[in-house]
């Protein structure tokens, strides 16, 4: 893997102009520009190369390892990373499911999703997972059920500052 990721680093540098160098003896350095050069996967293996260097940033980069391998459709590995990602995330559980959902796992996410909801007993938490929810259909082109999930969330809503974004994300969705 480590040749793969010179070699990709390599290709990369004799794209950018030479004022832009990788800074090959700093991993961070190679790391960041292979993500901002849209390198998902090899940005997430360098990342991951630096959890086995330093194994204290595994907290500080396991959410961007997850998300860059999920962008990338590595699927087991985004998962791998995610859940590690999730014991130190605030919300784990709405994090796993966006995880799934840039995988394209729509079930996943909302088998993720749907037992939170029900669980949510703080009406500011159980409106966001609504939305959460509703964007995760209207993205699998699941259009009655996103509506369905909005419904439920104005139904949340009332009287809350949440009412008022929950109508427009409700009237966008019936267009």
């Amino acid at each position: 893997m480590k040749r793969s990721l010179t070699i990709r680093i390599a290709l990369l540098a004799l794209l950018r102009p030479p004022s832009l160098s990788f800074g090959q003896d700093n991993p961070r350095i190679e790391a960041a520009a292979l993500e901002k050069a849209g390198d998902a996967h090899g940005a997430a293996a360098a990342y991951e190369q630096i959890v086995r260097d330093d194994p204290a940033t595994r907290p500080v980069l396991a959410t961007r390892i997850a998300r860059l391998y999920a962008e990338a459709g590595v699927t087991n590995q985004a998962l791998e990373w995610a859940a590690a990602a999730a014991e130190q995330h605030p919300d784990p559980q709405a994090f796993l499911a966006g995880i799934h959902e840039m995988l394209g796992d729509a079930p996943g996410a909302l088998a993720i999703l749907i037992p939170e909801i029900a669980r949510a007993e703080d009406p500011g938490r159980k409106i966001a997972l609504l939305w959460l929810a509703a964007d995760v259909c209207r993205n699998a082109g699941l259009k009655d059920q996103a509506v369905e999930y909005l419904q439920r969330a104005l139904d949340a809503a009332q009287g809350r500052p949440e009412e008022e974004r929950t109508r427009k994300k409700l009237a966008n969705a019936l267009e």
